[in-house]
């Protein structure tokens, strides 16, 4: 059976708009996934508190929002040490609470399958009568929450860094 040229130019020309189509709903679906980003940067230091300035973005699948949190530079340590090897049982929960004035808030537990899920809320007090709250859930990978910790240990002051979370939609 012979195909004519043009035969093959249209099936070229589909195959290439359906991997095209293909990539951008992976792009989309990466770009897409919730995290909490955890950054430090070198203008950060230690005030006569020894407190800790964190950008903090917490992204959902539709909505993101960001601030900074003053805190006790061992509160990164202490989360680090709290997620160290989660989950470790079914019915496991971490909680953690980090910021002076704005304020992020997790919560860490495991759903009847074992899995980790991360419940986050970011709140920013901007003046006295206007605050506003972010929330997003998702799940965490074991891989992923190791990784996390790995990176939550590098934090050094004065030095940036940044820790990220990346989890997947609860289903």
């Amino acid at each position: 059976m012979r195909v004519s040229r043009g035969a093959k130019q249209i099936a070229e020309f589909l195959l290439v708009g359906y991997l095209c189509i293909l990539l951008n709903l992976i792009a989309f679906d990466i770009m897409n996934n919730p995290r909490l980003t955890l950054t430090t940067t070198p203008r950060t230091s230690y005030g006569e508190n020894d407190e800790l300035e964190v950008k903090v973005e917490l992204r959902g699948t539709d909505f993101a929002g960001s601030t900074s949190l003053f805190d006790d530079h061992r509160q990164l340590n202490w989360l680090e040490e709290s997620l160290r090897g989660f989950p470790r049982n079914v019915g496991e929960e971490v909680t953690f609470a980090m910021g002076l004035f704005s304020r992020l808030e997790l919560k860490l537990r495991t759903d009847s399958m074992g899995r980790a899920v991360v419940e986050s809320k970011l709140s920013t007090s901007a003046t006295v009568t206007c605050n506003e709250t972010l929330s997003v859930s998702f799940l965490a990978d074991p891989a992923a929450l190791d990784s996390f910790c790995s990176a939550l240990r590098s934090f050094r002051p004065c030095v940036e860094c940044e820790a990220i979370l990346e989890g997947r939609q609860l289903e």
